[in-house]
């Protein structure tokens, strides 16, 4: 019935090609969501059972019963059995025995682009200066090669960080 009321030629002449156009589109989003438990807080590190496809540098998110932020990021920094083993990215105030942990699906990323030179940032690139927040198309992973000290362009500036 709605196809039909959308695609309707005489209304909508070009109503056939959007609605085959977003219909592949949502057909190809993936609306599953892993989850899984926290199990044990030990220090700095969150044991979980779940989620089930996480792997090494998976950013897990941790539901928490603080009334300032209702989750926790946190990384998967190893594995025993079917628990992860992760350190979080903040500190673990709030989570609570069986609180959510639900996979992202990615690896930390942090924004890049003109707009952060000058700016004050901390380790996952929010901004700690009071200023605006960063909003990037291009964000780039955390975990990458140092640039070669053969290759990379000689210092000539001194840098004077305080």
């Amino acid at each position: 019935m709605i196809k039909e009321a959308i695609t309707d030629s005489y209304f909508y002449p070009h109503s056939e090609d959007i609605f085959r156009k977003y219909s592949s589109i949502v057909s190809g989003i993936d609306t599953s969501i892993s989850t899984g438990q926290v199990k044990q807080v030990n220090g700095l590190s969150i044991i979980t059972e779940g989620p089930g496809d996480a792997s090494i540098g998976d950013i897990i998110q941790i539901e928490t019963n603080n009334s300032e932020k209702a989750y926790l990021l946190s990384e998967v920094v190893g594995f025993q059995g079917h628990h992860l083993i992760l350190m979080p990215l903040g500190l673990p105030t709030g989570v609570f025995p069986e609180a959510e942990a639900r996979s992202l699906g990615e690896k930390l990323t942090i924004p890049v682009s003109d707009k952060i030179l000058g700016r004050i940032l901390d380790g996952l690139g929010q901004p700690l200066d009071g200023l605006s927040p960063l909003f990037s198309e291009e964000r780039v992973g955390i975990d990458r090669q140092a640039p070669s000290p053969i290759t990379r362009e000689l210092i000539s500036k001194q840098v004077i960080t305080g």
